[in-house]
């Protein structure tokens, strides 16, 4: 690639879908804008790609979810998109109401997990939410004080890691450092952690 930095991958049945900070292919002939698709044999472009960095990339039943530091997606038909855009395979989509930039994007069993830095959905929902294909939640009804690098979905429950040191509901406040996990709809830290974590 040009200009290349790659900070997303993630595979489909039929290729690669990469996002990052580039504007072409090896070659220098096609152009990216930040995010791709790999074929097996040759780059694809993604109807013009979007206007700043891919951070996170998600393939799911609703569709290629990419996340980043952008707010725009498209060029022909251009979409505004601040943080999240939606791929259907031909054309960009809004994600409802987003503003921040996004760092993390799961699949869950509701819908789509998604997590950031100063991030927000449309409800005034902060750092972290869920996307369940026509609205915004919160995850399991709290919310997060600071920043969300990575969340994570399994038969383990939900695992959500960042910067921050609270999960809040009103006045409802736990105070959890960094990393929590929630199973069987409750909320529990891992110890204290006096840093911050950005992947696992």
């Amino acid at each position: 690639m040009s200009n290349n930095i790659v900070y997303s991958i993630e595979s489909a049945s039929n290729g690669l879908y990469v996002g990052g900070a580039f504007s072409q292919d090896h070659s220098g002939t096609v152009n990216l804008h930040n995010v791709g698709f790999w074929n097996g044999q040759s780059w694809q472009q993604m109807s013009g790609g979007v206007n700043g960095n891919v951070r996170a990339i998600k393939s799911s039943s609703l569709g290629v979810f990419v996340g980043g530091d952008f707010t725009k997606a498209g060029v022909s038909s251009e979409v505004d998109a601040v943080g999240l855009a939606r791929w259907d395979g031909s054309t960009w989509h809004a994600v409802g109401e987003t503003s921040g930039s996004v760092r993390t994007i799961e699949v869950s069993s509701n819908g789509i997990l998604v997590g950031g830095d100063q991030f927000s959905a449309s409800v005034g929902i902060t750092n972290a939410a869920e996307w369940d294909a026509s609205s915004w939640n919160k995850i399991n009804g709290k919310e997060f004080n600071s920043a969300v690098y990575k969340i994570k979905s399994g038969s383990y429950g939900i695992v959500v890691a960042g910067y921050f040191t609270q999960i809040v509901s009103g006045m409802d406040v736990q105070n959890i450092d960094c990393l929590a996990h929630l199973n069987n709809n409750v909320w529990s830290g891992f110890g204290s952690i006096n840093s911050y974590i950005n992947d696992f």
